[in-house]
């Protein structure tokens, strides 16, 4: 049987890790991907601090999809035929399936928004990119600003490790005369958090030099200018990626892929979506937060489903639960870190050496022995 994964995301790379499952039970297995190394979300603000270099973020699913005996195409899907089973791709061409999968993440909220000092978080190429102009400005002896739209933790972890990387430049010699400062339009949170999380946040922000504007909103001219900045990191939240629009399957309310308790596309038997793309049709698990743990969490569900469809036990497949609460951290920049569990928080320098542990180990899960080399061509 043909089994295509379309994207390479948090979910689908532990699949390409045991493609040999597949290739053993006499199946082909064939990965859709843009990218042939897919970054990883957990360390991209450490990235843009300069904690980790790009490579250091890099989950290596060509790499890994040529370890296990699977083909790799490098290209983007552009629609799926449900009724001929047949996937086309951006740059032409298609490919038939017998099961399919779907992981193809979100989109920045403000994608459509266009300049040269513009950049949004997604895709995490574009933070690669923001580093590069952010120290381009640092090496003049201009004063310069950075804005950051956004006060989520993709916000407060952006304006931290901006903060961080402009000290870091001063400190290697350049001028880097930049100040950073956060636009958060909830004057009640702050990172997604309340209370002694949400005040820590906004001492270590302030204390780093990050002006903060709470409870205000930082806009654009309809011609994506400012004048009130160098740089613009836009940070406020994510939406389904926009090509789900032309797949030609069902999409619920927030305009995600709909999928039932098996990861299974509502009304398909063959075709699958996870993560960030996907939402469930009905129950508490509809409500997911867009936060890479459900992705993972998601992946021995969607392996054992795709196993279990490949071999004909469909009668067989399991559902996917949302269990228990979920610790969530930020990188604050400069090796502070906050982790919150429950009721449990945890700040400063162990919070991020905890957090570093984590987002470490799971990109050495993924490790290949020959290394990821560059960045793609």
């Amino acid at each position: 049987m043909e089994v295509v994964l379309a994207g390479a995301g948090h979910t689908h790379i532990e699949i390409i890790r045991q493609a040999e499952k597949f290739r053993e039970m006499g199946h082909r297995l064939t990965i859709v991907s843009p990218l042939k190394h897919h970054p990883y979300s957990g360390m991209a603000p450490g990235m843009l601090g300069g904690t980790y270099s790009y490579d250091d973020i890099l989950l290596p699913a060509y790499s890994l999809a040529e370890a296990g005996g699977a083909a790799f195409i490098q290209d983007a899907v552009a629609g799926i035929n449900t009724r001929t089973s047949v996937i086309r791709l951006v740059h032409g061409g298609a490919i038939s399936y017998d099961i399919a999968s779907v992981n193809i993440g979100s989109d920045a909220a403000e994608d459509h928004v266009q300049g040269d000092h513009i950049f949004t978080v997604k895709p995490i190429e574009r933070l690669f990119e923001a580093k590069t102009y952010i120290s381009n400005l640092a090496s003049s002896r201009s004063p310069f600003r950075v804005v950051v739209a956004g006060g989520g933790p993709a916000g407060v972890e952006v304006a931290g490790n901006v903060s961080h990387l402009i000290t870091s430049l001063r400190n290697s010699g350049m001028p880097a005369r930049g100040r950073v400062s956060l636009y958060a339009s909830s004057s009640s949170s702050i990172g997604g958090y309340r209370g002694r999380a949400g005040a820590y946040i906004l001492k270590t922000l302030k204390q780093m030099g990050v002006a903060v504007h709470q409870g205000e909103r930082f806009t654009l001219s309809v011609h994506g200018k400012s004048d009130a900045a160098d740089a613009v990191l836009l940070a406020s939240g994510v939406r389904p990626a926009g090509v789900i629009s032309t797949l030609g399957l069902p999409v619920g309310k927030t305009g995600s892929i709909t999928v039932n308790k098996y990861l299974q596309v509502t009304g398909e038997q063959a075709v699958f979506a996870v993560g960030d793309c996907a939402e469930f049709s009905v129950g508490k698990t509809a409500s997911l937060d867009r936060v890479g743990v459900y992705a993972v969490r998601q992946q021995q569900v969607l392996l054992h489903n795709l196993l279990m469809k490949v071999s004909g036990n469909s009668d067989q497949l399991i559902p996917f639960r949302k269990y228990g609460p979920y610790l969530s951290g930020l990188n604050l920049g400069g090796g502070i870190g906050l982790l919150q569990w429950k009721g449990f928080l945890l700040t400063g320098r162990k919070a991020f050496l905890i957090k570093d542990f984590i987002d470490r180990r799971f990109i050495r899960r993924y490790s290949v022995s020959e290394g990821l080399g560059g960045q793609d061509d």
